[in-house]
């Protein structure tokens, strides 16, 4: 039974996410659909918790804004749903799995404690995990359409090996006649 879970929750898992962690901050742009339209709605704030489920998994995500806190439950496999890691927001230092005790905290004491990273020139950890994956991807598409340029040659030599099969006994009773 799991492994059957498995292979229909495997296609509709996404495969470029950014490696979440519970402090830091992200950015999240949410597709709404208003009437006809569409629009992307962005929401940054701290990833207090992840509850990981497989296809089903969650990241609760929390901002504050005119002095309220706000916070909002985002799938993470929903095409819906796009994240980005915020940049230079330095790597949070955290000792907890969940970090709702931020709930109870107000003004400066709310804000978690970083450790600045010195900043690197070049591609991140992510961005070279993803060109990775494009790669793997046209490999594998180009390998799709290696074995269809194959089978389309292999039908084509089947149809010209039966053209000369059928005009091969023609010959042979023409000449006789």
């Amino acid at each position: 039974m799991a492994k059957y879970v498995e292979r229909v929750d495997t296609p509709q898992m996404k495969d470029d996410l950014i490696p979440f962690r519970v402090g830091m901050t992200a950015k999240v742009g949410v597709t709404v659909v208003e009437g006809g339209k569409s629009r992307v709605q962005p929401y940054e704030g701290i990833v207090i918790a992840i509850h990981r489920a497989g296809v089903a998994t969650t990241i609760t995500v929390r901002k504050t804004f005119q002095g309220y806190g706000v916070e909002r439950i985002f799938p993470i496999h929903s095409p819906l749903c796009a994240f980005e890691e915020v940049r230079g927001a330095g790597k949070p230092v955290v000792r907890r799995a969940k970090l709702y005790y931020l709930r109870d905290l107000v003004g400066k004491k709310a804000k978690l404690k970083t450790r600045f990273v010195a900043k690197k020139v070049g591609a991140t950890r992510h961005e070279i995990k993803m060109e990775a994956l494009a790669a793997t991807k046209a490999a594998a598409a180009a390998e799709v359409e290696m074995a269809a340029a194959a089978a389309v040659k292999a039908e084509e030599d089947a149809a010209a090996a039966a053209e000369a099969e059928a005009a091969a006994p023609e010959a042979p009773a023409g000449e006789e006649a």
